[in-house]
């Protein structure tokens, strides 16, 4: 039978590494733990600097998400889109004294989550278009069609007398009937009917 003999400092030796390894695992353990914890802060603190605004502008009210580290000049481009107030006339109240400036941040000037602010500004007016000139072939068209018009004669209307002017409308209604016309013409034995018939003819004739 055979005896090893193994000296004390080399398991001395043994047990320092062991130890070493496991401070060393645990010291490595702990900067991960404290690494993720950083990161959910730095997460943590990103998703607070978004902050839904209220900007009332005359009678609307105007619910805006923004993010607080964005500009103010940022800002009052998002109200142009929304309103079409342009930003040289934009006033803002509920601001801080540095809002004028356009290159402060939303939250240097004030603005939190639920703010309200008022939008002082009217908005542009839209662009006056402009209707082109009829070209020359649609002139000539439109004088066309209404030359015919121009040419027609009318017949000779009756002159009104005093509150005579519903009866001389009826009369002269009536004589768009060419077969009334005849009618009457030829009712020679009833003077009413055959002077209206005159009445009716000469009109025609002074066309």
């Amino acid at each position: 039978m055979f005896f090893f003999f193994v000296p004390v400092s080399f398991l001395h030796g043994i047990g320092l590494r062991q130890r070493r390894d496991e401070v060393t695992r645990t010291h490595t353990h702990q900067r991960l733990k404290e690494t993720t914890t950083h990161r959910k802060i730095i997460l943590q603190a990103g998703a607070l600097q978004m902050a839904t605004v209220k900007v009332k502008w005359g009678k609307e009210l105007l619910e805006i998400t923004v993010s607080l580290q964005s500009t103010v000049g940022a800002f009052k481009e998002k109200l142009l889109q929304l309103t079409q107030v342009p930003v040289e006339r934009q006033k803002i109240m509920g601001l801080k004294a540095n809002a004028s400036k356009d290159d402060a941040t939303l939250s240097q000037v004030g603005v939190t989550d639920g703010k309200t602010l008022m939008l002082l500004g009217a908005a542009a007016e839209p662009p006056q278009t402009k209707e082109p000139p009829p070209s020359p072939a649609a002139a000539s068209n439109t004088t066309a069609v209404q030359a015919p018009a121009a040419a027609t004669r009318m017949p000779t209307g009756l002159r009104n007398i005093a509150n005579t002017c519903y009866m001389n409308a009826a009369v002269q209604m009536l004589h768009l009937v060419p077969e009334l016309i005849e009618l009457l013409q030829s009712r020679k034995n009833d003077t009413l009917l055959h002077s209206m018939g005159e009445l009716y003819k000469t009109m025609e004739a002074n066309k």
